[in-house]
């Protein structure tokens, strides 16, 4: 049969070749029983480049099944000129469903032609096949299920505005009747001869239970193309993924060959090689200036617009978890336009017991770029320069580039997302600074650590005085806050949001409240985690002083929103709107009550601050900033004073504010 089969294959090269390809098709599963297990695979025309070593499984008993997918409209799944989509049956481009029989948990989806195939919704970029868990809850019907992402499924929208009828997305909750397909046969003898070699190479890696050791084998003999890699990776068990994790870090060999095999894969190019440097030659300086490029962007959360998680990002997040830190607590923020304010924030955290800081600015127009520069060079901070692109904002870009490309944030047991507005507070009675706070909750089981804001606000008569913030403002609203800040493990967490971090892959973590209480967990997934169930700020607080002055207010309206870069006028309009219709209502408060805990935790501040401005061109620094700040202040309010046409009346009422305060230098 052997010889046989190969003239036939020959015959591909030809026109005539897709009639040939069925009718060989059928020829070998008429004949498999004749098939001798020790042929070579035959040579092929694909557009992938095939295995280049002999497969004894290639040209045996092809072990699976190879179907078609009918969606809950009707239509089967086809590849579409752009994205997989929907067709008629007997359609030339319907996708073949893949369901190895040794491990039926799986389906992979391919392209009659091999053509790379795209999903709406999914952040794989041009994948050979695309891979899903099978999920049957009906007799006749499944789920497909993201191998990485639980709670993603593939399904089809309906018709929507304008004449559409509707696509296909990898973004489905999966409890619709269109998140359901069924599986109906496909005709052997249009299964074209590129899809059944395919098909037999996946087959062999993809046995019960599948194993990352296998694979990494068949890629290394040659016995599988290096394009099913990062879809092969993407379908592992869990515990194959991170245990493969913890070997990359170990093994760079392996690295470098899958590394080979997704050369335009940046967490395989990139991060996971850098990560793997860093882990062997563990710094022991931290600080200095780094640079985020726009390109960066591509680390952005997988769950809020850039696509589902991918196999790289997958096993970045896995071998971060395997690193085991040597130090206690960080911070972790991005400050445009804060010169004026950083050193006493910096300092007062550092008295706490805040050991470094990795600070992300971008777009400074307030002279603070030597003050940060010095203090990255004194090995104080960290500085990355964060070059936003198209994507998402810089605070965002910051979430992702330090919790998943930035290797030295690893060397911490505990990270803080912190703004320079907010400054972290505690009982000082029960602990003596926030390395005690910290020790008291790893008396139990714990990941992440919810601190409830507390709102500070400036009244009518508070000017701008070149005075410690925690000294000027003491008036807060009476009770806690209900948004909270976390103080997180960052090995457990792959990105974050503003109020919280968004764990690696669904991985189980605790998070409590201050009084060691869950804030959130299983059974609570309908309750946003940025938020407290029950406020309370008796233990350990976030001091927010979200409005400070009014003169200061107009400083921050001036800088803008840090993730709205390239917003709409309109938009930005709207928060000034409202930061000054809140400046004067929360002035006419009567309730707002006297709170000077803090000034007990900043007891060793003044020392710190002396410390800091001690080092090289530190003090020069904050001198040129705040000498900006003065000069910009007073031509600020002058600009604001002139009323505009139609403006807001929020603005009207705030300038009468403005119009009584004497600024003091």
């Amino acid at each position: 049969m052997n010889s046989v089969a190969g003239r036939l294959w020959y015959q591909l090269r030809w026109p005539w070749g897709a009639c040939v390809a069925s009718i060989f098709t059928r020829f070998l599963r008429e004949r498999q029983e004749d098939s001798d297990a020790s042929s070579a695979p035959w040579s092929s025309t694909v557009l992938m480049q095939p295995a280049a070593a002999a497969s004894p499984e290639c040209s045996g008993p092809l072990p699976a099944v190879l179907r078609h997918l009918r969606t809950g409209r009707g239509n089967l799944l086809v590849a579409g000129a752009t994205h997989v989509d929907m067709g008629e049956d007997g359609s030339p481009d319907a996708l073949f469903a893949l369901i190895p029989d040794a491990n039926r948990q799986l389906v992979l989806l391919i392209a009659p032609d091999l053509r790379p195939l795209q999903l709406r919704g999914d952040g794989m970029v041009s994948p050979a096949i695309s891979g899903f868990r099978l999920q049957t809850d009906n007799p006749g019907l499944t789920r497909l299920r993201h191998p990485l992402a639980p709670q993603r499924f593939l399904g089809v929208t309906g018709p929507g505005a304008g004449g559409s009828n509707g696509c296909v997305i990898f973004d489905s909750a999966g409890t619709g009747p269109l998140d359901r397909f069924e599986i109906v046969r496909a005709d052997p003898g249009c299964v074209p001869g590129g899809v059944f070699q395919i098909a037999t190479e996946i087959c062999a890696a993809v046995a019960y239970p599948l194993r990352a050791a296998t694979v990494l084998a068949r890629l290394r003999g040659r016995l599988l193309r290096p394009a099913l890699a990062a879809s092969l990776l993407r379908v592992l068990p869990r515990e194959e993924l991170a245990d493969l994790a913890g070997k990359l870090l170990e093994h760079p060999d392996d690295l470098t060959l899958l590394r080979q095999c997704m050369p335009d894969d940046p967490w395989f190019a990139r991060v996971l090689p850098t990560l793997s440097a860093w882990n062997t030659r563990r710094r022991t300086i931290q600080g200095g200036v780094l640079q985020s490029p726009a390109a960066d962007e591509f680390a952005g959360d997988p769950f809020e617009g850039f696509g589902q998680p991918q196999a790289g990002l997958a096993l970045t997040a896995l071998a971060r978890a395997t690193i085991r830190p040597t130090r206690g607590a960080c911070l972790l923020t991005t400050v445009r336009n804060e010169g004026v304010y950083l050193l006493e924030w910096l300092a007062y955290h550092r008295s706490i017991g805040f050991e470094h800081a990795f600070i992300y600015t971008n777009d400074n127009t307030d002279a603070s770029g030597p003050l940060l520069e010095s203090l990255g060079a004194n090995g104080v901070i960290t500085l990355v320069r964060n070059e936003v692109g198209s994507h998402g904002g810089p605070q965002n870009k910051m979430h992702a580039h330090a919790l998943s490309l930035l290797p030295n944030i690893l060397d911490y047991r505990w990270a803080a997302i912190i703004d320079a507005d907010e400054f972290i507070g505690f009982d000082k009675r029960r602990y003596r600074d926030f390395t005690d706070v910290l020790a008291w909750h790893e008396t139990q089981p714990i990941d992440a650590l919810a601190l409830c804001w507390v709102m500070f606000a400036a009244g009518a008569a508070d000017a701008w005085r070149d005075e410690p913030t925690l000294k000027r403002f003491t008036r807060r609203e009476p009770a806690a806050n209900m948004h909270v800040k976390t103080i997180f493990r960052p090995a457990k967490f792959c990105n974050a949001r503003g109020h919280c971090p968004l764990p690696s892959l669904g991985m189980p973590f605790v998070y409590r409240t201050e009084n060691g209480a869950l804030h959130h967990g299983p059974g609570m997934a309908e309750r946003d985690p940025a938020f407290a169930a029950a406020p309370s700020a008796d233990l350990a607080w976030v001091n927010h002083y979200w409005l400070r002055s009014a003169p200061e207010l107009l400083w921050k309206l001036a800088r803008g929103h840090p993730d709205w870069k390239g917003a709409s006028a309109a938009r930005h309009l709207d928060m000034a709107r409202s930061l000054c219709g809140n400046f004067v209502k929360f002035a006419a408060r009567t309730d707002m009550v006297d709170d000077r805990r803090i000034l007990a935790c900043a007891e060793g501040a003044t020392a710190e601050l002396a410390a800091l401005r001690g080092l090289r061109g530190v003090a020069e620094g904050e001198a040129r900033t705040r000498g900006e700040f003065r000069q910009m202040l007073p031509r600020m309010m002058q600009a604001f004073m002139g009323a505009g046409r139609d403006e807001p009346p929020e603005f009207g009422a705030f300038r009468e504010i403005l119009r009584k305060k004497a600024v003091l230098f």
